[in-house]
């Protein structure tokens, strides 16, 4: 895949998003998890932040054309700071307590009027993406440990409160793992 991906100019992101789209015959509304870390750090901190893009696969055009639409779309967004540091930026603004109250309130474990409502506006609801993908690209992390090794690394991404099905995607030791979240409906 990843070859196919370099082959057609685009992110294997942008590829496998393609791939999970080419069988819907709707407009789907795509979220990616982003770095958020300007100054480079490979930490394995969660320092994300997130884009999202609509896209509807369009059989009038090649897998590869649709795949580099995508990512142009993807491109567009992150090359933009407004967009790119978005989720950053207006999270921070919100207080600790409103920020739990909403986990919460999505978990099912609190109500109340002010975080239902906000919670709805946030798209702690309904309106939830239809894929969400975080790619981890390559772990930075050594494989072999004396005797040991890591055979196969998985990364299961969380499930978030703005998405219908979640994917995660790492890579060690030129292999790559692709896990999936399907969050079913209460």
């Amino acid at each position: 895949m990843l070859k196919a991906a370099k082959e057609a100019g685009v992110s294997l992101t942008a590829y496998l998003v393609c791939d999970l789209l080419k069988n819907t015959d709707k407009k789907a509304d795509v979220g990616f998890a982003v770095d958020g870390r300007p100054d480079g750090n490979r930490s394995m901190g969660n320092q994300a932040t997130g884009i999202s893009i609509n896209y509807r696969y369009d059989p009038g055009k090649s897998f590869e054309d649709n795949a580099k639409e995508i990512h142009r779309l993807m491109r567009k967004k992150l090359s933009d700071n407004r967009y790119r540091f978005f989720v950053i930026e207006f999270m921070t603004r919100l207080d600790p307590t409103l920020k739990d109250a909403l986990n919460l309130e999505h978990a099912g474990y609190f109500r109340s009027k002010t975080s239902s409502k906000i919670a709805g506006y946030l798209g702690y609801g309904d309106k939830t993406k239809d894929i969400s993908i975080t790619n981890l690209t390559r772990a930075d992390i050594p494989t072999e440990y004396g005797s040991y090794r890591i055979e196969r690394l998985s990364f299961i991404p969380p499930v978030v409160s703005y998405a219908k099905t979640v994917y995660g995607i790492v890579t060690a030791d030129d292999k790559m793992t692709v896990t999936r979240h399907a969050v079913s409906k209460r």
